[in-house]
């Protein structure tokens, strides 16, 4: 009878473990579905003459034109995105490197390299390593876009099967972000340098992450490079009319903002980052960034 129970407690065990990598992969499918809609949004935005990127209809299958209120809001949050890049790259002569963290199906490092703006720049992409995957298998049908890699450099899958794609500045990797020591490692394998200057980009990403692993995501990366600057674009007020709608719509689609509770303000996600390490905290919403940071000219395309 022991035996049984002991058999029995095993198979209970097994069926839980199923049942929550079941549930966990189905939190991520969900996840990466936001990507798909968010790339949609971008490339409606774009098409529609608000901000100029002929590589994000790469990744979209079939476009779908969005309201004018979509395309306002994605094109205040391109330029913002836009003028941190591109302030980066300007002011760190010599060899750089941009690691977006969650990079999804984001096409900046073609829209940089048209730009030739990324002289000396290495730019690493790390996702889900599903959702990398589609991306590598979007990239291969253009030619343009291959021919602005470069050589892809070959990594035995048994060296790392996180490495989707390597070529000599761009780089391609399917890692779980919750997993930070997997995350140094492949970027390390990679080329990563931890004292070069870094920018390290989120959009959108740490607030579908539980706060302990997004908060040690942040501290890690201010513990790891020595001359780094952190870009973080979340959503914040939770409270109000809109920020209610909007958490019951992830809700719905099942893939809750998990963190917006925690850190709802401005004021609470400076606190945060000085807490977990970082010294200069600096934020602004969406509204003050359209109001002092972009240009009348800027302002008159939304």
């Amino acid at each position: 009878m022991s035996k049984q129970l002991e058999e029995t407690n095993c198979v209970d065990k097994e069926d839980t473990l199923k049942k929550n990598k079941s549930s966990k992969s189905r939190r991520e499918t969900a996840v990466q579905g936001t990507n798909d809609c968010s790339i949609v949004s971008k490339c409606s935005m774009s098409q529609q003459g608000y901000y100029e990127d002929p590589y994000l209809q790469a990744f979209v299958v079939r476009v779908t034109r969005r309201a004018p209120l979509i395309h306002r809001g994605y094109y205040v949050r391109a330029k913002a995105c836009e003028y941190t890049v591109e302030r980066f790259l300007s002011t760190n002569p010599g060899p750089k490197q941009i690691i977006s963290l969650g990079a999804g199906f984001d096409s900046s490092y073609f829209r940089l390299k048209a730009k030739n703006l990324l002289k000396e720049t290495v730019l690493f992409e790390i996702d889900f390593p599903e959702l990398v995957k589609r991306k590598h298998a979007l990239i291969k049908q253009r030619t343009d876009m291959l021919e602005m890699i470069g050589p892809i450099n070959i990594h035995h899958p048994a060296m790392s099967p996180h490495i989707e794609l390597s070529g000599s500045h761009y780089k391609l990797l399917g890692v779980d972000l919750s997993q930070t020591n997997t995350v140094e490692a492949v970027l390390r394998l990679c080329g990563a340098d931890l004292d070069t200057p870094t920018l390290l980009m989120s959009e959108c990403v740490l607030t579908y992450m539980t706060r302990r692993c997004s908060s040690a995501l942040v501290k890690w990366a201010s513990e790891t490079f020595t001359n780094v600057a952190f870009v973080l674009y979340e959503q914040i007020n939770p409270n109000d009319t809109f920020g209610l709608f909007m958490q019951n719509h992830y809700i719905t689609i099942g893939s809750p903002l998990k963190c917006i509770n925690h850190f709802p303000t401005l004021i609470s996600q400076v606190e945060r980052f000085i807490k977990l390490g970082w010294e200069k905290v600096r934020a602004l919403d969406l509204n003050q960034f359209y109001s002092s940071v972009l240009e009348s000219s800027e302002r008159g395309s939304c």
